[in-house]
C-alpha cells in the first residue's frame, strides 16, 4: 500500500511487504496450508479471513480433504460480498462478520480505515473491484483465475525471508569504482525494529559505559 511506499521510499529501506500479490497470495494460501495441518489444526481454531472467492474456495477444499471444517471460522466484513458471505454460510455454519465501529471522537480513525479498505479494494487484481459484475468465464474471470493458480504454483517456492536484512555490525559496503559523485546514493536510516541493529547499539553502550559510567547513556 501507499503508507509502506512512502516509508521505504523515504528511509531508503526495501519494501517490508511483498512487492507482487501473487506471491502475496502464495504466502497467504502457504499459511493456510500449514495452519491446517493436522498438528496445527488441533491446536487453533483457524480464522480464514478473505473476500476472495478463489481464496475462499481453496481454503474449503483443503479443510475438507483434512476433514477439519469444523475447525475453520470463515471471517468477512459486513456490507463487503455479502452474496459470498451468504454462499459460505451454507458451506460452513461458522462465519464471523466483522462490523467496524468507533465512537465519535475516535472517527478519524474510521476515516483512515476506510481509505486503506478503498486503496485495498481498487487494486486492478483485487477480486472485490470485479465482483459485483464479474461473471464466471469471462475476460476478467479468466485473468484473476489465472492469478490464482499461478499463485497456488509459488506457494513453495515464494521467499519466506524478511526483505528488511540490515545489520549494522557488518562492514559498509564500499562504492565500486568508477566512483562517481552522479551515481552517489544516500546512506538507509538505521532500522532499529531489526534485532540485529538493536543489539549493535547496546554494544556501543556497553563499550562506553565503562569510560563514561551513567554519561554513556547521554546522547547529544
Amino acid at each position: 500500500m501507499e503508507m509502506e511506499r512512502v516509508e521505504a521510499s523515504l528511509r531508503g529501506w526495501p519494501q517490508a511487504p511483498y512487492r507482487s500479490k501473487i506471491d502475496t497470495d502464495a504466502n497467504y494460501k502457504r499459511m493456510v496450508r500449514y495452519g491446517l495441518r493436522e498438528q496445527n489444526i488441533d491446536a487453533v481454531r483457524l480464522g480464514i479471513a478473505s473476500h476472495n472467492l478463489f481464496d475462499l474456495a481453496y481454503a474449503m477444499v483443503v479443510a475438507c480433504a483434512q476433514d477439519s471444517v469444523e475447525k475453520v471460522q470463515f471471517e468477512m466484513l459486513e456490507g463487503m460480498a455479502n452474496h459470498q458471505r451468504r454462499a459460505m454460510f451454507e458451506l460452513s455454519q461458522s462465519v464471523l462478520l466483522y462490523a467496524p465501529a468507533c465512537q465519535r471522537e475516535e472517527f478519524i480513525n474510521a476515516i483512515g480505515y476506510l481509505i486503506r479498505r478503498m486503496d485495498e479494494n481498487t487494486g486492478p487484481d483485487n477480486f472485490l473491484r470485479h465482483a459485483f459484475k464479474i461473471s464466471a468465464g469471462s475476460s476478467t474471470w479468466q485473468r484473476l483465475e489465472n492469478g490464482f493458480v499461478e499463485s497456488v504454483d509459488r506457494i513453495d517456492s515464494v521467499s519466506v525471508q524478511p526483505r528488511r536484512q540490515q545489520d549494522r555490525r557488518q562492514p559498509p559496503v564500499q562504492p565500486s569504482p568508477p566512483n562517481r559523485w552522479q551515481e552517489l546514493s544516500n546512506e538507509a536510516d538505521t532500522d532499529f525494529a531489526l534485532v540485529a541493529n538493536a543489539t549493535w547499539a547496546q554494544s556501543i553502550i556497553e563499550k562506553w559505559q565503562p569510560i563514561c559510567d551513567s554519561q554513556a547513556w547521554n546522547l547529544p
